[in-house]
């Protein structure tokens, strides 16, 4: 079984969170249901949060080129369930990169990559960009976050709170933007 899709005949905003510990966009892209699960669904608006595994490689390795081939694969996927879905993708927090005994843990320099990754992929396909790395302060950040208890201590995943925090800040942002937008 890969999940349980409860449905009803209702109108209104259904929400579906898939996440893979661990898991770069090439692991999402090997999920070979995927594309018909997509299709059961037809996704209006997908919000891409993912990428942060992509970019935890030492700066060398990490290839912004390839890294928007994957996406636009992924994106693929979502436009063949649905031509009109929306996307919005969230750039990667602030965080840690551990570069080994030798050279400890860093900020991670890919983060901003990646932010410059998802505005080209965004101009290109016509979504947004929510840039949860300056909203969290950008580079160095994370320490400040550790600091309120709102990361852990690898300075790469978020407390309960913390998550709680940005999941609030994103919904208020994709709400006042829907108000907006609506006239109201």
């Amino acid at each position: 079984m890969t999940g349980i899709f409860p449905q009803h005949d209702r109108d209104g905003l259904v929400y579906h969170a898939v996440g893979i510990n661990g898991a770069d966009v090439p692991a999402w892209l090997r999920c070979r249901h995927l594309p018909e699960d997509l299709k059961l669904i037809r996704p209006d608006l997908a919000i891409f949060g993912i990428g942060i595994n992509d970019a935890n490689v030492p700066p060398q390795k990490f290839d912004p080129e390839r890294f928007k081939a994957h996406y636009r694969e992924l994106i693929a996927l979502f436009k063949s369930a649905n031509p009109h879905c929306a996307l919005l993708f969230v750039t990667n927090n602030d965080c840690l990169l551990n570069l080994g005994r030798r050279h400890g843990k860093r900020t991670n320099p890919n983060t901003a990559r990646v932010a410059k990754a998802f505005k080209e992929l965004a101009a290109e396909t016509g979504g947004a960009v929510w840039d949860q790395y300056h909203i969290m302060g950008g580079s160095r950040s994370s320490a400040l976050w550790r600091g309120k208890r709102l990361m852990r201590p690898d300075r790469i995943h978020f407390t309960a709170e913390g998550y709680h925090l940005i999941g609030d800040i994103l919904y208020n942002a994709i709400i006042t933007d829907y108000l907006q937008a609506d006239g109201n």
